[in-house]
C-alpha cells in the first residue's frame, strides 16, 4: 500500500489486520548519470488542470519570463485558464505546451531538459476537498518520475510530500506566491548538485523493482 495513513485508514475496524508494506507509485529506477548542469528550464508534467496547481506555475512564468515553462499533460476538458488568463504567454518563448502522449522511456528523456519539476495540489478546489484523504496520504507517481532522473521538485507542503523534505530533495511550499516559487527555485538552482543527488538517492530507495 501507498502508505501507513491509507493502511490505517482501510483497516480500521479490522481486528486480525493484514501484513503489509508501504511501495509507493514510483517507476523502475534506471540509475541514470548525475545531472552536473542546471537550467532555468521548468517543467509540470501532469494532468493540465487547476485541481492540480497548473495556474500557480503560470502566475510565477507572467511575472518572471526570463525563466522557461513547460506544461506537459492532457487538459482537463472544462479547463480553460489559458485562454481566460494567459493568451500572451503562448506567443513567448516562456511557456511551451506539449500535449503528445509519451511512454515512461520517452518521458524520461523528455525531462532531460529540465532543472525542476513542480508537483502541487489545489486545497481550494472542490475535486481536492472532496478528495483531500486521497491526496494528503502518499505521494503522486509524477514526483518519482521527476526524482528518477535527478530533476529536484518544489511540491506542496503537505504530509505526503515530506519525504521531499526530509531527504534534501526538493523544497515544500505553502505559499504558491509567483515571489515565493521565485525565491523556491533560485534556492535549488543555487545549490543545484545538492539537491539533484538527494533527488536521484530518494527515486533509488523507493524503485518499484
Amino acid at each position: 500500500i501507498q502508505s501507513k495513513e491509507r493502511y490505517d485508514n482501510l483497516f480500521n475496524e479490522v481486528i486480525d489486520k493484514p501484513p503489509y508494506f508501504v511501495l509507493p507509485n514510483a517507476p523502475v529506477f534506471k540509475n541514470p548519470e548525475k545531472r552536473t548542469i542546471s537550467s532555468r528550464k521548468l517543467i509540470y508534467n501532469g494532468y493540465i488542470w487547476s485541481a492540480f496547481g497548473p495556474q500557480f506555475c503560470l502566475s510565477f512564468i507572467t511575472k518572471f519570463p526570463e525563466y522557461e515553462l513547460h506544461l506537459k499533460g492532457a487538459f482537463h476538458h472544462n479547463e480553460n485558464m489559458m485562454n481566460n488568463y494567459f493568451p500572451f504567454l503562448l506567443n513567448t518563448k516562456s511557456l511551451i505546451i506539449e500535449t503528445e502522449y509519451l511512454s515512461q522511456e520517452e518521458l524520461n528523456n523528455y525531462l532531460q531538459q529540465f532543472s525542476i519539476g513542480f508537483c502541487f495540489y489545489n486545497f481550494e478546489h472542490p475535486f481536492i476537498k472532496e478528495n483531500a484523504f486521497n491526496y494528503l496520504t502518499a505521494p503522486s507517481g509524477k514526483l518519482f518520475t521527476y526524482l528518477g532522473i535527478g530533476l529536484p521538485v518544489i511540491c506542496s507542503d503537505i504530509k505526503a510530500f515530506k519525504i521531499v523534505e526530509k531527504c534534501g530533495a526538493g523544497i515544500l511550499i505553502d505559499d504558491y506566491s509567483p515571489d515565493n516559487i521565485k525565491i523556491t527555485v533560485d534556492k535549488i538552482l543555487n545549490n543545484y548538485k545538492f539537491y539533484s543527488d538527494n533527488a536521484l538517492k530518494l527515486a533509488e530507495r523507493n524503485c518499484f523493482k
